[in-house]
């Protein structure tokens, strides 16, 4: 498996919030410092479209937006603290992603207010 554990789906607002969202995975093997270059960890999808085969890079599904052209830069700068926890709770909530704003919209107009609450049974007040 390129990305392994429970397929995660969750709306997400802009292209910028899309990208944003591949850099995170991307940068995985980087911030666990198994690299020093996200591109050189062989067995992500960053090393596969960068410099895989054309069978390797076949197996890769076509992004729905291009990258912007600094891509492999932004990749290798790790995100701030406050990012990464807002797209980290998006992936293991399935909270949508995007501005403020949007997110509380698609929070009301889908009932998922669910993935914007904590862990365990709501405290007696």
């Amino acid at each position: 498996h390129l990305y392994q554990g429970a397929y995660k789906s969750f709306p997400v607002e802009t292209d910028k919030h899309l990208i944003d969202l591949v850099r995170y995975v991307e940068q995985n093997p980087l911030r666990a410092k198994l690299v020093n270059q996200a591109q050189d960890w062989q067995w992500s999808s960053l090393w596969r479209r960068e410099q895989g085969s054309e069978k390797q890079k076949k197996l890769l599904c076509e992004l729905p937006t291009d990258l912007p052209a600094n891509y492999l830069d932004s990749v290798n700068t790790i995100l701030n603290e406050a990012d990464l926890k807002r797209v980290r709770v998006s992936v293991n909530k399935g909270t949508p992603f995007g501005s403020g704003g949007w997110t509380n919209n698609m929070v009301k107009t889908y009932g998922l207010e669910s993935t914007t609450r904590g862990v365990g049974r709501p405290r007696q007040v």
